[in-house]
């Protein structure tokens, strides 16, 4: 029977010290923040602990800009990171969309874009430089002109 002195650790004793040794050798998420976006789905990110970017990293979940997330590395290899980022804004976006809304955006280029879901009819053209609505006969007009502004009110 081993006594209590610390020189006598049992095997087991001395997997868990390695185990423990090793697990920490990995290295811990860090908090980031998306700051571009590819194409192909990948991500720059600035780690906020390091004030680092770290470039065309993978994600999970929505990568628009400014949304937050946490980066880890994939079998402790810090060369292999992931970004895993929440998809609140995702979700937001959709929600617009399943209630047949328009989802407008203004593109890098400075052109009005706007997605539309599907089965849904274009009810905006361009027509002499003025964007045209054609609201559909018995629906509401939700839209109105405000100093020049286009606004938008959601019907309760």
């Amino acid at each position: 029977m081993p006594d209590n002195n610390s020189n006598n650790k049992t095997l087991s004793d001395e997997f868990i010290t390695l185990i423990k040794s090793e697990a920490n050798n990995n290295p811990a998420p860090e908090h980031c923040t998306i700051v571009k976006q590819y194409t192909d789905g990948c991500v720059d990110v600035l780690v906020t602990d390091i004030d680092d970017i770290i470039k065309h990293v993978p994600t999970i979940g929505a990568n628009t800009i400014g949304s937050e997330g946490v980066i880890c590395y994939l079998n402790g290899d810090v060369n292999n990171q992931i970004v895993i980022v929440d998809n609140t804004k995702q979700n937001e976006l959709n929600t617009i969309l399943a209630l047949g809304l328009g989802l407008f955006t203004i593109r890098d280029d400075g052109h009005l874009w706007v997605e539309l879901p599907m089965g849904i009819e274009n009810p905006f053209r361009i027509e002499d430089g003025h964007l045209i609505v054609t609201i559909p006969e018995g629906a509401s007009n939700d839209y109105e002109i405000i100093d020049k502004h286009l606004i938008y009110h959601r019907s309760e």
